[in-house]
């Protein structure tokens, strides 16, 4: 009797608590789908997230079939545990270490943030909503420009 008691007790709590704090989230609010991002530059991916601690930040191309389709964002691994409520990772696109896609695949990327303190059976994960690209920024022009000198005198009163 005591020990069932307990349980209901337990029960009863798990969920109180889980109504009082809703379901864990992860939301990717950068990007989203249809930015064009370019190798060497950087940009912040950042996400919403509601009972979830650390998370691991994970770019995939869906072109791609099996192993090599998914790279976490660093060879350091610093975005495979990135504290959730920071909501935000500042990544330095490197091509080297992104999937690499089929000719004109390359708009086929989107980004996964997993909650790493889930089983792997719950996994709780936000998924960009659609495609953005990344692609060979094009070299900026450049401009001659040709200064000359000016003379300028300047006129002493005495």
């Amino acid at each position: 009797m005591k020990c069932s008691l307990t349980i209901a007790m337990f029960v009863a709590f798990m969920i109180s608590v889980s109504s009082a704090f809703g379901s864990p989230t992860i939301t990717i609010t950068s990007p989203i789908g249809g930015e064009t991002w370019g190798f060497g530059e950087i940009h912040n991916v950042t996400w919403t997230s509601q009972g979830v601690d650390r998370v691991s930040i994970y770019v995939f191309n869906d072109s791609i079939f099996g192993s090599g389709s998914t790279n976490y964002l660093d060879p350091a691994g610093t975005s495979l545990s990135v504290p959730a409520s920071q909501g935000y990772f500042e990544w330095t696109i490197i091509q080297s270490w992104l999937p690499k896609p089929t000719a004109g695949n390359e708009d086929r990327y989107k980004i996964k943030i997993h909650d790493i303190d889930t089983p792997t059976s719950y996994t709780i994960m936000g998924v960009s909503p659609d495609y953005f690209s990344i692609r060979q920024v094009p070299e900026p022009a450049t401009i001659g420009l040709l200064v000359m000198g000016l003379g300028l005198f300047v006129r002493r009163k005495h």
